[in-house]
């Protein structure tokens, strides 16, 4: 089915971002408690929002990336969610620049993780957990 994505690579980028994104547990190990891992590689929060706003340049609306990351609308609209989540989450923190500690305890960080599991499990093809 990858035939059909311009960009495959940079799509699994986007799909592992937002694996990294709805993993609370990993966040707190990798992000802010700085413990590397054996078997993953170390993905930090500036390569998240590197992938997904420049890399993928998802920023302006997922939508333009069918065909060339995402696959169609569904992926679009999930994707969508989890990037305005991140942007209440920017607001509440004072920017897209403030640390990721003080991004992790805003009021909007849970809906970036709920977000996040419901696009990453969308982009994999999988029913989301609790939809």
């Amino acid at each position: 089915m990858s035939d059909a994505i311009r960009f495959p690579a940079l799509r699994d980028d986007v799909a592992y971002s937002l694996k990294v994104l709805a993993d609370s547990e990993y966040q707190q190990r990798v992000w802010l408690d700085r413990q590397p891992l054996e078997d993953e590689p170390i993905i930090t929060w500036d390569t998240v929002v590197n992938v997904l706003y420049d890399d993928a340049q998802l920023g302006d609306g997922a939508r333009a990336a069918i065909g060339d990351v995402l696959r169609d609308e569904s992926e679009a609209r999930a994707v969508d969610t989890v990037l305005a989540s991140l942007e209440q989450a920017f607001a509440q923190a004072g920017g897209i620049e403030a640390p990721v500690d003080v991004l992790l305890d805003t009021p909007a960080w849970p809906a970036v993780v709920k977000s996040a599991r419901t696009a990453h499990a969308t982009i994999e093809g999988r029913h989301p957990e609790g939809s």
